[in-house]
């Protein structure tokens, strides 16, 4: 047997800071690592925006007053970062961010020093949270 886990995030709109964020608006897991995905494939923001055709998804956002090219500007924003950067945005110390996310200190060190890599589905999932906080 399978269990299948759904994850939202309530986002709110606000600029401060390096990337906006939604609240009041609920996004699952599985669609921003979708958008994240294909941000990642874009050097060019404006380039993933603009290649977006209109997609299902977004008349949930429009219907209720979403900036649905922010929401894609954010997601391609936060999906340029690494750990450290993502570190970074919540303005965690290293050990805070090790003990919000369970990740030991010395790997963190090891991805900060380019000695090691993160998985990039841990990458993806810290971005998620990051952007829903």
């Amino acid at each position: 047997m399978q269990l299948s886990m759904v994850y939202y995030c309530d986002v709110v709109l606000d600029t401060d800071g390096d990337i906006p964020i939604f609240k009041g608006i609920n996004m699952k897991y599985e669609l921003f690592s979708q958008l994240y995905s294909e941000a990642q494939k874009y050097i060019n923001c404006d380039m993933f925006v603009g290649e977006r055709d209109w997609q299902e998804w977004m008349s949930e956002y429009d219907d209720k007053g979403a900036d649905v090219g922010k929401i894609l500007i954010s997601i391609w924003d936060i999906s340029s970062k690494d750990i450290k950067e993502l570190r970074t945005i919540t303005k965690l110390s290293r050990a805070a961010f090790s003990r919000r996310y369970d990740i030991p200190v010395r790997t963190l060190e090891d991805w900060d020093a380019g000695r090691r890599e993160p998985l990039s589905y841990l990458t993806r999932l810290i971005a998620f949270t990051v952007w829903c906080d």
